[in-house]
């Protein structure tokens, strides 16, 4: 609970800050507001590309979630983490966007690190041709995402928990049905998701052998595997009338994984994205992402028979970056 208090009572203090501009803005109506990887009913304008960078970070130090206070018990755990995000989004045709992006995390693990990278693909229609804001909107997504690392081993201080990462990837097809209401300056969202994920890859674990307790082996398997997920959540989007817009979004994950990987099946998330709009093109962010359950679901190939007893733990890291909207 302390993890979350400190969450919400950092971002509450953003649109008030905003709110004591001396000037007044042009946010623009909520459906054209900026989209970024927001579960919304929304799709942008025909003809704007949304162009969207982050810098994304967390330190031990100076973890706002507390969450490495746990992890760095864990010898697999992730600690500090630096990554880039970029998003590109174009209105395709006045109810369809394409929408894509391209991540890469360098995640403290263990005695390591792992560079793991994200690449992204959507595409997202909407299915009622209303444009009277009084009636809900709703949109269906389609996408298909990819995660993969080089060759990693990682080392441990208890050489029996070191471990290492052959050719691992996994890529995900997932849709997802999402419903709003626009009600003035509140658009709450309310969403579910549904997708298949396949994983492949070699890792190896260090195993001691009955007759050798001093001498650990390495113990290598394939972790080729499928697995199921269905995620529900709420998607709120609050815009302030000086030049702010507010996201916030919950949702719960479930896994449908082999009987022998159902040590934890589940994960809770929180995010929170402060937008401010320099001019009306120029949108500045900051944000954070909260997981209960560490990376559960959201990196799959971690996820396997010699890490999973490691993810019940929290995690979490911040975002800071700039969105660029053109119109052509």
């Amino acid at each position: 609970m302390k993890r979350l208090n400190t969450f919400f009572r950092l971002f509450w203090l953003l649109p008030a800050v905003a709110m004591a501009a001396p000037f007044c803005g042009w946010a623009e109506d909520l459906g054209g507001s900026v989209l970024r990887d927001y579960p919304v009913a929304l799709t942008l304008p025909k003809g704007r590309l949304e162009i969207d960078l982050d810098y994304l970070v967390i330190r031990y130090a100076d973890d706002l979630f507390d969450a490495e206070e746990e992890n760095v018990a864990g010898p697999l755990g992730p600690g500090d983490l630096d990554g880039l995000r970029l998003t590109a989004n174009y209105g395709l045709f006045r109810r369809m966007t394409l929408m894509s992006s391209l991540q890469y995390r360098d995640i403290e693990y263990g005695a390591g690190s792992l560079e793991v990278k994200t690449l992204d693909f959507g595409l997202k229609q909407n299915l009622v041709d209303k444009r009277d804001l009084r009636l809900p909107k709703v949109a269906l997504d389609l996408g298909l995402g990819f995660n993969w690392a080089d060759d990693q081993v990682i080392d441990a201080a208890d050489v029996q928990d070191s471990l290492s990462f052959q050719d691992a990837s996994d890529w995900t097809a997932s849709a997802r049905i999402t419903t709003g209401w626009v009600w003035g300056s509140l658009f709450p969202n309310f969403f579910a998701e549904y997708g298949y994920t396949r994983i492949e890859g070699t890792m190896a674990g260090p195993t001691v052998l009955p007759d050798a307790p001093d001498l650990p082996v390495s113990l290598t398997s394939t972790v080729d595997r499928s697995e199921m997920y269905a995620k529900g959540g709420l998607s709120l989007l609050i815009k302030f009338p000086y030049r702010a817009l507010l996201h916030f979004e919950y949702h719960f994950l479930r896994l449908f994984r082999d009987k022998e990987l159902e040590y934890l099946k589940y994960n809770h998330v929180f995010k929170v994205d402060f937008n401010y709009y320099f001019t009306r093109k120029l949108v500045g962010h900051i944000g954070g992402i909260y997981f209960r359950r560490q990376l559960n679901g959201e990196i799959p190939f971690l996820y396997n028979s010699f890490t999973q007893t490691s993810f019940d733990r929290d995690y979490g890291y911040m975002s800071v970056g700039l969105t660029y909207l053109f119109e052509f």
